[in-house]
This record gives C-alpha cells, structure tokens and sequence, in this order.
C-alpha cells in the first residue's frame, strides 16, 4: 500500500477546511480572492475562489481516501 496516498488525501482535505475557515476570519490575507473580485465581480470572484481553494481539495482528498480504502492502491 502506498502511504503517500493516503497522506496526500489527508493534507488535501486539512488545506480546504484550513482555506474554508480562515477565509471567514481573515479575508484580507486572500490576495488571489481579492484579484478575483476585482476581475469577475464580487460574488462571482468569491465563488470561484471557494471552488479552486476550498471544494475541489476537500472532494480530490475524499476520493482519494475512499479510493485507498476500498481498493488498498494508489490512485495517484
């Protein structure tokens, strides 16, 4: 079994909740965030920011848990 795997789904999901909850509590440190919403609008900006930095790791680390788990190989 290879624990890089493993590891690399944990370290995915810990970067979208860190990016989910520090968002909330300090916005301004988000340099890419504000560079969004400067260029797609406020609302649209935020979402795409969430999606790149918060969503899609939450659900690659996910499958990648699940993947190891049930199969026991890497997907990677």
């Amino acid at each position: 079994m290879n624990i890089f795997s493993l590891l690399f789904g944990i370290f995915a999901i810990g970067f979208g909740l860190f990016s989910l909850f520090y968002r909330k509590s300090h916005p301004e440190k988000f340099g890419k965030l504000q560079k969004m919403q400067e260029r797609f609008g406020e609302k649209t900006g935020y979402i795409i920011h969430w999606i790149y930095y918060t969503l899609i790791p939450i659900l690659l680390g996910l499958f990648i848990i699940i993947w190891f788990i049930i199969t026991g190989k890497s997907p990677l």
